[in-house]
């Protein structure tokens, strides 16, 4: 006699906390890469032109940078000030979807990586 004995329900379980782990990783990853990106100094090297990631006046938008889980395997990463998001979609010095961009390599190797349950 064969026994079958379905696990979806604990191997489903466990592919979801793996992923949600991987995605708080890149997540994190992600920030540290922004906050780089947006600390170059305003006093050293003058005002960001377009094209460039916005320099550091007073460090607050660096100091804004989160993410937070806001649902079942879904994050938000971004700053909760208006003039981050002008830099982000009307000044040209994006620095959000520049720095996602240029690292694909590294979200890809995040993700896409085997996952082994045991």
């Amino acid at each position: 006699m064969v026994q079958v004995r379905w696990l979806g329900k604990q191997v489903t379980d466990k592919l979801e906390a793996e992923f949600d782990r991987r995605i708080q990783t890149l997540c994190e990853e992600l920030r540290g890469r922004i906050v780089k990106n947006i600390s170059v100094p305003t006093a050293t090297n003058g005002p960001s032109r377009p094209g460039e990631f916005p320099h550091a006046d007073t460090g607050r938008l660096r100091q804004t940078i989160f993410w937070k889980k806001v649902g079942k395997l879904r994050y938000v990463l971004g700053t909760p000030l208006y003039y981050g998001m002008l830099h982000e979609f009307k000044t040209g010095r994006s620095f959000l979807r520049r720095t996602t961009i240029e690292n694909q390599a590294l979200i890809r190797r995040i993700l896409v990586s085997k996952v082994r349950i045991r």
